[in-house]
Formats: C-alpha cells, structure tokens, sequence
C-alpha cells in the first residue's frame, strides 16, 4: 500500500452511491483478519499525515482511528475532511457515525437524515472549520427547523 501515491476516489452526493475508495476496504480487512498489519498500516498513515495535511491523509488517520475504536480522534481528522471538502457525502458519513459512537445521536440523525440541509448551511456559512461546537450549533438549528 502505497500512501504517498494514494488519489483517494470521492463520492458526490448527486452521485447517490456509497464508497468508492477500495483502500477504504482494505484497511478494514487489515482490521478484522491482519491486525499487526492494521498496526503497522495505522502508523504509516500517523507519520504520513504529519508530512502531507491533506483531505485524504485525514480521512485515512479518521478511518483507522474509528476502526480503532477511537472515535474523537476519528471526529476530529472528519471534521476536516469536512472542512476540506463538503462535497463528499463520505466525509459527512464517517463523522455521522463517529459523532453517533460518541453518544452525540441528534447531530448524527441530523447528517444522516438532513445531509443536504447540513452540506448546504455548512457551505453557505462558510464555516470550513474543525470546532465541533460551532459544527453542533450549525446541526441543532438545522434538526430544530427540519422536524
């Protein structure tokens, strides 16, 4: 597996499907069948991500870190794949379910649920930003007009 190569496939929301990314696939495999590999794979991607801040080593350091079980970690490297590119519904996935795993339901349902009002007020408000508190106020508003 070669990070430094690596072009990550992004998912469109008009696109209506779900990952398309393959190394996506294999770390999880790497998880669940090799985990000295995954070890190793999961410090690969922390040393690359100190070299390259890019929406794909963030979204990677993200999915190996839920995987982990490390879910505000893995908020916190989502919540940049957001602010990188609000355009891929992968990016609102992953922190939906993160989000969900840390107890925080209402703003999980909200991404889930309400993407296409979250994706169009995030952008619109030009938030591009990683702090969760402003990100939770934006997905209350949005859950308390949509309902």
């Amino acid at each position: 597996m070669n990070l430094t190569t690596h072009k990550r496939t992004i998912n469109r929301i008009e696109e209506g499907v779900t990952r398309k990314d393959p190394l996506f696939d294999e770390i999880a495999r790497y998880y669940f069948f090799d985990k000295k590999k995954f070890t190793a794979v999961h410090k690969s991607i922390q040393a690359w991500l100190k070299k390259h801040k890019t929406e794909e080593a963030h979204a990677l350091a993200g999915y190996a870190s839920y995987l982990d079980g490390d879910f505000k970690g893995s908020t916190r490297f989502f919540l940049k794949t957001v602010a990188a590119n609000p355009d891929n519904l992968d990016n609102w996935m992953d922190l939906a379910f993160s989000l969900r795993h840390q107890g925080e339901i209402a703003m999980s349902y909200t991404i889930l649920f309400h993407f296409d009002l979250a994706i169009h007020y995030y952008k619109r408000l030009r938030l591009r930003t990683g702090d969760l508190k402003q990100f939770k106020k934006m997905l209350s508003l949005i859950l308390s007009h949509a309902k």
